[in-house]
């Protein structure tokens, strides 16, 4: 796996990859003067390869991002989240620590659903949302 945005968010997404004992590869950054993060390289971003997950905490850079590399993009989940059979998770997504996501959720492209989040029955979560830390969604929200 490859990931896209070298500070605070990608290394709680490191993390994760870890805990899945997933490969990480490499990541790419905008910033040439960063090298390295948690002793994984870091690449110029025009060096975009994938499978890839953005790991930029802002929506609006990260929709950017995503619609500008063209690459096939990964999905990830902490061992520790709760994730109901019957939930949908679109490419690009990231479930955190702790979450836990109820039966007949939706959630769209590229989003963050952050440490201890829960999403309840029959949620819609649309492209490039972060649902925030320990925030509650009750069923049927979009």
């Amino acid at each position: 796996m490859y990931l896209y945005g070298a500070s605070g968010h990608a290394k709680v997404i490191i993390d994760i990859l870890r805990a899945n004992n997933e490969r990480i590869e490499a990541l790419f950054d905008d910033n040439e003067a960063i090298h390295s993060l948690l002793n994984y390289p870091v690449l110029h971003s025009s060096e975009v390869r994938g499978p890839l997950i953005i790991s930029i905490g802002n929506n609006s850079i990260r929709k950017s991002v995503a619609e500008n590399v063209h690459v096939d993009f990964g999905i990830t989940f902490h061992p520790s989240a709760i994730i109901s059979k019957e939930a949908e998770m679109s490419e690009g997504t990231v479930i955190m620590q702790g979450s836990i996501i109820q039966s007949d959720v939706r959630i769209g492209k590229h989003c963050i659903i952050n440490t201890g989040a829960s999403v309840d029955h029959e949620c819609v979560i649309e492209d490039y949302v972060h649902i925030s830390p320990h925030c509650t969604l009750c069923g049927n929200v979009s």
